[in-house]
């Protein structure tokens, strides 16, 4: 989590989101979510992520998590959401998307 933070206060925001840096805004960072595969495509996951925008959305602007680039069906899940990668960085452990979606 902390290389994640890290490069979220490092991402140029500029041409993504249209402002500097995450630093300039109120973002939640989200853990990954997995689904159980006998309850995928069941909208869970959909419905999930549309709790958290009812429960969250007052207080931050921004939902970000970071999605690993082997795993194409967590980021088309995500993308289907409203989710769009502005930045993409490698750690000791693999390949990441960071991705967010604005609530405002």
């Amino acid at each position: 989590l902390k290389s994640f933070v890290s490069t979220v206060h490092a991402i140029d925001c500029t041409q993504t989101l249209g402002m500097r840096t995450m630093d300039e805004t109120d973002y939640y960072v989200m853990g990954q979510v997995c689904v159980a595969k006998e309850h995928r495509g069941s909208g869970i996951f959909s419905a999930m992520y549309q709790h958290h925008k009812q429960l969250f959305s007052g207080k931050f602007k921004y939902c970000l998590t970071a999605i690993s680039t082997s795993n194409p069906r967590s980021l088309q899940a995500h993308k289907k959401v409203g989710f769009r990668t502005i930045e993409t960085y490698d750690d000791s452990l693999d390949a990441w998307s960071v991705v967010a979606w604005e609530w405002e």
